[in-house]
């Protein structure tokens, strides 16, 4: 995750976001905000960073994998949170969403944990049997 914070505007290639930095950010994604305005949303309102963290997760359960990427940069980029497994075990659940959702995206996820040196949790391992378990689907 980190690498492709540096490396790109966001965390997950195919999300369509340009930046959140000055022009409109277009989401691909159905009924998806954009980003400046998430960013605009969450930062602006006393929302503390324990509370990002719930909204992420119930995002995430959901498989609002768009609400999911601007809450992840929000708490990396606005909020200086380093990447753990908390923002993993998030990124990974929003993969439950059958149209939006793929275990490419879960390996990617996991080969960037490996690389940032994040070992899998108890959170994440169940995330990941949720997304692929047919009937959570």
């Amino acid at each position: 995750m980190a690498k492709h914070l540096h490396n790109r505007q966001l965390l997950v290639p195919d999300s369509g976001i340009e930046s959140s930095k000055g022009a409109a950010a277009n989401d691909v994604r159905e009924g998806a905000a954009p980003v400046a305005v998430a960013i605009n949303k969450y930062t602006s309102h006393p929302m503390s960073t324990d509370d990002l963290y719930s909204l992420l997760r119930q995002h995430a359960s959901k498989g609002h994998a768009s609400k999911v990427d601007e809450l992840v940069e929000i708490l990396v980029r606005k909020r200086h949170e380093a990447p753990n497994a908390k923002i993993y075990a998030a990124l990974i659940l929003a993969n439950v969403d059958c149209e939006h959702g793929s275990a490419e995206r879960v390996k990617m996820l996991l080969d960037e944990m490996a690389n940032e040196g994040i070992m899998p949790d108890h959170a994440i391992c169940n995330n990941i049997l949720k997304v692929s378990r047919p009937e959570t689907r």
